[in-house]
């Protein structure tokens, strides 16, 4: 717990203060970072699995996709031009380089759950001057964690019934609920710190940090399914601690296109 604590001080404290320092070049540069990283381990975790995995390729795609993101117009055109064209390269490049489903499949599957999923990040760093800012995409990663940091502490010390006890024994019912309330609470007191904070109602507050929870904790558990399924800890060994960056940031891969949609098309 300690190495754990000491861990997670020293990458928030590095994290806002490259933020604080070079704003959006900083934020793409830690999502370009955390896609390449996790997608190095998911590779990892899915050959362990027996899959028959185009680890490179994956890869490749991990840090080009968010970097193209960052570049291209920021319009529905440009957008929906970006998806269809990586996802023909998927396609094509399996079916050509491996002629194996199994590969295409998995190259789909690590397509989606990581880089496409932490682009919505990118999609935020890019809007930072309209209603979205970067204290509302600090808001989303702070309630998602405080749903970890709740569902950790609460669970560890109370926890009596499974949540899902064949993919993550660990994980508790009352686990859960201590994540909702934490991430509840933080996600009414951050607001404050923040005079430019998108305009959310204490209600809109709530129900998305509730949103968000249930998002998180989901997330969990598909690392957790995968890392039962290659019969792996963690991730990797990266963070002292923690394990690998996947199991970082696992929780916010189903929260970055939550928060998205749910700022950009549900708030006031």
């Amino acid at each position: 717990m300690k190495k754990r604590t000491l861990s997670s001080i020293f990458l928030w404290g590095t994290l806002l203060g490259s933020v604080y320092y070079f704003q959006k070049s900083a934020i793409v540069t830690w999502i370009v970072l955390i896609s390449l990283f996790s997608q190095i381990e998911l590779s990892k975790m899915l050959q362990a699995a027996g899959l028959n995995t185009w680890s490179a390729f994956d890869t490749w795609m991990a840090v080009v996709f968010p970097v193209t993101l960052w570049f291209i117009p920021l319009t529905a055109q440009a957008l929906g031009s970006a998806y269809l064209t990586f996802l023909m390269i998927i396609c094509l490049s399996a079916i050509v380089k491996t002629k194996n489903a199994v590969s295409l499949i998995s190259s789909l599957f690590s397509f989606w759950y990581i880089p496409f999923n932490l682009h919505f990040l990118i999609l935020f760093a890019r809007t930072v001057h309209t209603n979205f800012s970067t204290s509302t995409l600090f808001w989303i990663v702070a309630v998602t964690k405080m749903t970890d940091i709740g569902g950790l502490v609460i669970g560890s010390t109370m926890g009596k019934h499974h949540l899902a006890l064949n993919i993550s024994p660990q994980k508790t019912w009352e686990g859960v609920v201590g994540g909702i309330l934490l991430a509840c609470i933080a996600g009414l007191l951050i607001p404050y710190c923040f005079p430019n904070f998108t305009s959310l109602s204490c209600f809109q507050k709530i129900t998305f940090s509730c949103i968000l929870a249930m998002g998180a904790v989901v997330s969990d558990l598909i690392e957790s399914l995968l890392k039962r399924q290659s019969q792996q800890k963690d991730s990797g060994g990266l963070i002292p601690g923690i394990g690998g960056v996947l199991d970082l940031v696992d929780s916010l891969l189903l929260n970055a296109p939550i928060g998205y949609f749910l700022i950009k098309y549900c708030s006031i």
